[in-house]
C-alpha cells in the first residue's frame, strides 16, 4: 500500500499539500519455483518408485499474493496433461 500527497510549485513557492491518497499496486504472477537467488537449482527429484515421485523446490517470490497451488507438467512439453498440486503451507 502506498500513501502520497502532492504540492504544486512555481516561482512564488509551493502550494499547500493535497489530501492524502492511497493506492495499492496489483499483484503479479509468482516467480518460477526454485528460481530465487538462494534456491539451489530449481525443482529436484528426491525419491522415485515405479508408482510415484517425490520432488522438492524452493518457494518462489509471491509478488504480492500468496501461492495457492502449483501445477505439474509431467512431460515438460506444454501438453494438456498437467496436474494441479495442492500443498498446505
Amino acid at each position: 500500500m502506498y500513501r502520497f500527497r502532492l504540492s504544486a510549485v512555481n516561482t512564488a513557492g509551493p502550494s499547500d499539500w493535497s489530501e492524502c491518497a492511497e493506492a495499492m499496486t496489483p499483484a503479479a504472477p509468482p516467480g518460477a519455483p526454485g528460481a530465487g537467488a538462494n534456491s539451489g537449482g530449481g525443482v529436484r527429484l528426491r525419491q522415485a518408485s515405479s508408482t510415484s515421485l517425490a520432488v522438492a523446490w524452493s518457494r518462489p517470490n509471491c509478488n504480492g499474493e500468496p501461492v495457492t497451488h502449483y501445477v505439474l507438467d509431467p512431460g515438460c512439453n506444454g501438453a494438456d496433461d498437467k496436474v494441479n498440486i495442492q500443498i498446505k503451507f
